[in-house]
């Protein structure tokens, strides 16, 4: 990848390989871009939309923001080395391949932040929900910081440290967090969806939030096994770093990354309309669910499990014609204050990643 970058063919050192190359950053920029384009305008929505319930922040939002910065640096990173012509560890290509990766790893950690809450939410008891929803949350910001710490580290040491090093150090230190969030994360949507299984019987939304949830898992167990196997294959086949073979893995990335990204939008879109999910992307319209049936308090908030209602499992409706489940708000020290109101609200608005 490193052969003679002010060179006449710079990527490859051969007229027809660097075509190849060129054509394939060409396109990967074009395909990564278009992504940034449609999920946008998703983030102002659902911004808009949260504000509206007078709330700031949620898992949802967080991964509609990923799925948006992610692509935008994988099309600048293909942009910088076709202009460039350096695609080289430290190049400024690579400085925008380290932060993409970043948030490669953040749409995934706020899915799972979802489906712990989900389980926090549905499968324990009312007190230890409420205790742990936010802890979910914030523990998740926190595994977040120390990513950014970790790409900041790469960023400072390679201004000193030798290629070798740093592209040893990089990929090791990959494998390494790849695999303990990983790990993470497969397990909890394992674990949800033996809960909804259990479930299904008494609505059939938990039927199919099971069956999505199940194949996010795979997706993203996929993706992990893919990355990691990238990266071991690398060393086990000793790559030189200015070795043409690169440009292989490099395809092979793209080939595992783009894919999930829309997966994932597929996931997200919520819309209650008969419209396919493509077409209102496309045309830039909300894919974010309106909450419907019958309004609830302003200090009853039901986003993602963050807020003052706790969902009780013990009430699920039985009725198939009825999917709905009862909420009983509660303040912020787990009393009911003037008595528990319940609501009956539909079961499909928990959805709010699925597929």
């Amino acid at each position: 990848m490193e052969n003679n970058v002010n060179g006449e063919y710079p990527f490859t050192n051969s007229k027809t390989l660097d075509k190849i190359v060129i054509t394939f950053y060409v396109v990967r920029f074009i395909s990564f871009f278009i992504l940034f384009i449609l999920n946008s305008p998703q983030v102002y929505y659902e911004y808009f939309l949260l504000r509206k319930k007078g709330k700031y922040l949620s898992p949802r939002l967080f991964t509609f923001v990923s799925i948006s910065i992610f692509p935008l640096l994988r099309s600048s990173q293909s942009l910088t080395g076709l202009v460039l012509h350096d695609t080289t560890t430290t190049s400024v290509s690579w400085y925008l391949g380290i932060w993409g990766t970043l948030f490669l790893t953040t749409e995934w950690i706020f899915i799972g932040i979802y489906w712990i809450s989900i389980l926090y939410t549905f499968f324990s008891s009312q007190k230890v929900a409420l205790k742990k929803l936010k802890t979910t949350f914030y523990s998740g910001l926190f595994l977040i910081g120390i990513l950014v710490c970790w790409c900041i580290f790469l960023s400072i040491y390679s201004r000193f440290g030798s290629k070798e090093s740093i592209v040893s150090i990089s990929s090791k230190g990959f494998i390494v967090m790849a695999s303990l969030i990983g790990t993470f994360i497969i397990i909890n949507g394992l674990i949800l969806v033996r809960y909804l299984n259990d479930q299904k019987e008494k609505s059939s939304a938990f039927k199919t939030s099971a069956k999505k949830t199940f194949r996010l898992t795979i997706l993203f167990s996929i993706l992990l096994l893919g990355l990691i196997l990238r990266e071991i294959m690398s060393a086990a086949l000793k790559v030189e770093k200015d070795s043409n073979y690169v440009y292989i893995f490099t395809f092979i990335t793209y080939i595992i990354e783009f894919p999930q990204v829309l997966v994932i939008m597929k996931a997200l879109d919520q819309s209650n309309e008969n419209e396919k999910t493509w077409k209102r992307y496309i045309t830039f319209k909300n894919v974010t669910r309106r909450l419907s049936g019958p309004k609830l308090p302003d200090d009853s908030k039901i986003e993602s499990g963050f807020g003052s209602s706790i969902i009780n499992s013990s009430k699920v409706c039985d009725s198939k014609n009825l999917n709905t489940i009862s909420v009983s708000t509660f303040d912020e020290n787990g009393k009911t204050g003037s008595g528990i109101e319940s609501y009956e609200v539909e079961l499909s608005t928990i959805n709010e990643i699925e597929i």
